[in-house]
């Protein structure tokens, strides 16, 4: 829950006592504060898939993509399908979440209305993720990450 709110503006205070400070500007919410992000990139499926229909597979992609990751628990290993495709299966360019240490978790499709409980501020889906380069006159000790989340704000 947000401790604080300030017309575009809302501070977050984690686990940690860490203050995340949330600025929304037009079509984009910067998050700044903490030290330390563990952040993930979304699966790039289309070379497995394409390999996977070359072969005469038949299933769609939502399900290839659940497929090729099947793990059988009685066998303990990995099916023959995911054996065979997983290692086709790439990490895109695409930020998808970050989760500063201490929180908040956020990801792509996530409403941040959260930081923001009353107000115009209700609806702020994601749509992208990504870290705001570093200025090069800041000692890396120092910086604190920015995050520039571009979000849809539904009317």
């Amino acid at each position: 829950m947000a401790d604080q709110e300030k017309n575009n503006v809302a501070v977050y205070s984690n686990r940690y006592n860490d203050e995340i400070t949330f600025t929304h500007v037009g079509d984009e919410v910067a998050m700044e504060g903490g030290s330390w992000f563990r952040w993930g990139l979304s699966n790039d499926y289309s070379k497995a898939y394409e390999a996977y229909v070359a072969d005469g597979g038949t299933e769609p992609i939502n399900v290839f993509e659940n497929l090729v990751h099947q793990y059988d628990e009685e066998a303990k290993s990995y099916t023959e399908l995911a054996k065979k495709y997983q290692l086709l299966v790439f990490s895109s360019d695409t930020i998808s979440m970050v989760d500063p240490s201490g929180g908040p978790y956020i990801s792509l499709g996530m409403n941040l209305k959260q930081f923001w409980p009353k107000g115009k501020y209700q609806d702020l889906i994601v749509e992208s993720i990504k870290f705001a380069p570093q200025p090069e006159n800041v000692d890396k000790e120092d910086y604190k990450s920015i995050v520039i989340f571009k979000i849809k704000q539904n009317d």
